[in-house]
């Protein structure tokens, strides 16, 4: 199995879905609420900021709801110093109290995800509007190691890594490490890469 022919010259660029939709390192409660009530993605890239977009990692829309039942959250967002690179307030054990999140209590509804059905569904009365106001850390919780390609490379390379690695998204960055958009298997499909041939020739 491989893409089509005419496809092998195209780039990632070609296919990807953009603009894509992301997160910041520091997000509030209820954007996330937000953003999981409004779309059903099964990943989103993390980034430094929303106007300034370098890619730091990627993280699963299931670590997104283990994290609000978990309630995992912080009073006020982390101290970034003017380098950009602050101290992670989990590893240094600044979490907010036991009572209203906990690593442990992030992973322990994380186990129990496998055996509850409705766990995709954001249940918004868990939260109350003080919970709401609070802020989430996201970047101890993504997978800083997730795979990203330029958006030169080619499409064909790409397909070849979406096989080898197994994976269901791959986010797309330029030379400067910023988001531009992702890719996921659909994309790779041979009637939707067929399609963007199609329109590369004039079709409509």
């Amino acid at each position: 199995e491989t893409i089509p022919r005419e496809g092998r010259t195209l780039r990632v660029s070609d296919v990807m879905r953009s603009p894509v939709i992301y997160l910041p390192r520091v997000v509030s409660v209820a954007d996330v609420v937000r953003l999981l009530n409004s779309c059903s993605h099964n990943a989103f890239p993390i980034v430094e900021t929303m106007t300034s977009p370098l890619y730091l990692g990627l993280i699963s829309r299931t670590y997104l709801l283990a994290i609000l039942r978990g309630k995992a959250f912080h009073v006020q967002p982390p101290y970034v110093p003017a380098d950009g690179f602050a101290v992670s307030p989990v590893f240094e054990g600044q979490l907010i109290p036991e009572s209203i999140g906990s690593i442990e209590r992030v992973e322990a509804v994380l186990q129990d995800f496998g055996h509850t059905p409705d766990h995709h569904t954001i249940v918004t009365k868990e939260l109350n509007e003080e919970e709401l106001g609070l802020y989430i850390h996201l970047e101890p919780w993504c997978n800083r190691s997730a795979i990203c390609l330029q958006e030169r490379t080619g499409l064909e390379q790409a397909y070849g890594v979406f096989r080898m690695e197994g994976l269901r998204h791959i986010p797309i960055v330029n030379e400067h490490n910023r988001v531009r958009g992702i890719v996921t298997r659909f994309e790779l499909l041979e009637h939707a890469i067929e399609d963007v041939i199609h329109r590369a020739k004039g079709g409509h």
